[in-house]
């Protein structure tokens, strides 16, 4: 099982969807690194299976490194220093509590785990990693076992081959897939049964948001005809605020290839990615975002940060009335390829305590807003 293609490599990352790495085994004298994943597997007839974990065991291995970063996304990578670190000794004992993990292989995101705040290599070099057959991303976006501060921790590994494996046999991938695909119908069926019965016992199929909306929204509403992204005079640089420009007015006009090109995911095609955000759009419809001062800025070589401040309008839903909120948004950015994009994003209120709290003297662009009070 040595020999995969690039689709069957995607294919491993959307089954280990939701998966928790349970152990990391590393074996010196016989070059190999063992991932076991507990993961979301029924049989094919939807009945239970007695091991529902997963063996990724990772042979001549050639490099084994971590990198390390700061959770906030406005925390500027000079300035962080991790609480802890993994050693080479972490990966003969694993000593870390089951969490959830993503998985990336052969994937541009390696690049990104390179860059991080700090990375160490436990073994091996860059070139042996980019001369290997295949290399392995292991991202833990809320890496707690450090305690305070949550970190994002990345652990990438080379090697030649790898195989597959479920209680010492062989997986075939196309089985894992259709177990993939049995559990998801049977958390179907569950929510489907806790509807029909209003009342239940927590489950399995819990840890899946259930499905649908509570009410269909109107499409067809549309928002203040405010000006999208009209920010105060600010010295952030014209090539960082340009994405997120995109990203706003791309947004209000649901223009998602506009929006794909600029909000990436890196293995995946612009196309594909567009799909992915009109349907995230369509499932969260009714929030629309008006940019109007920064906050504050940093870049730092590849890598930047932009906190925006303005309106969020919502539409009515659910008999509530449609809703004018001062809003905070951080953009995390990357340069790639001599362009910069949005990595991530997070959003915050002052109403909420979820981002800072501004005097009015403070906000002049508030005045402007002429589509109902702002809360």
């Amino acid at each position: 099982m040595s020999s995969f293609t690039h689709e069957q490599l995607l294919l491993i990352k959307q089954v280990l969807h939701d998966a928790t790495l349970e152990e990391l085994h590393s074996d010196r004298s016989l070059a190999t690194l063992q991932a076991t994943f507990k993961c979301l597997r029924l049989g094919l007839d939807g009945s239970e299976l007695n091991d529902k974990t997963v063996q990724l065991t990772l042979t001549s291995t050639r490099a084994v490194g971590v990198g390390y970063d700061h959770r906030a996304l406005d925390f500027r990578p000079s300035e962080f220093e991790p609480p802890q670190r993994i050693t080479a000794k972490d990966l003969l004992h694993w000593r870390f509590r089951a969490q959830e993990a993503i998985l990336s292989i052969n994937s541009p995101l390696i690049d990104d785990a390179l860059d991080s705040a700090r990375f160490e290599w436990l073994a091996g070099d860059e070139i042996a990693l980019r001369n290997a057959a295949f290399s392995f991303c292991l991202m833990f976006e809320s890496w707690c076992d450090f305690g305070r501060p949550m970190i994002r921790l990345s652990l990438l590994a080379a090697a030649e081959s790898f195989t597959i494996t479920s209680g010492g046999v062989p997986l075939a991938l196309d089985d894992w897939e259709k177990q993939f695909a049995a559990w998801w119908q049977g958390w179907r069926n569950s929510w489907q049964a806790k509807d029909d019965a209003h009342e239940y016992e927590p489950g399995e199929f819990d840890t899946g948001v259930p499905p649908g909306l509570l009410e269909s929204p109107d499409l067809d509403y549309q928002p203040p005809p405010e000006p999208v992204f009209h920010l105060d005079p600010t010295d952030v640089p014209r090539e960082i605020l340009l994405p997120i420009r995109d990203w706003f007015e791309s947004h209000h006009k649901r223009d998602w290839l506009r929006m794909a090109r600029v909000f990436r995911t890196l293995d995946t095609s612009v196309e594909k990615r567009a799909k992915q955000l009109a349907k995230m759009s369509n499932d969260l419809f009714g929030r629309w975002g008006y940019a109007r001062s920064v906050d504050q800025w940093w870049v730092e070589g590849k890598r930047a940060c932009a906190v925006l401040r303005g309106i969020e309008h919502t539409m009515p839903l659910d008999g509530d009335l449609e809703e004018n909120s001062e809003s905070v948004w951080t953009f995390a950015l990357r340069k790639r390829q001599g362009s910069w994009m949005i990595d991530s994003f997070s959003q915050g209120w002052p109403r909420f305590k979820s981002a800072k709290r501004l005097s009015a003297e403070q906000k002049p662009w508030l005045k402007l807003w002429e589509s109902g009070e702002v809360k």
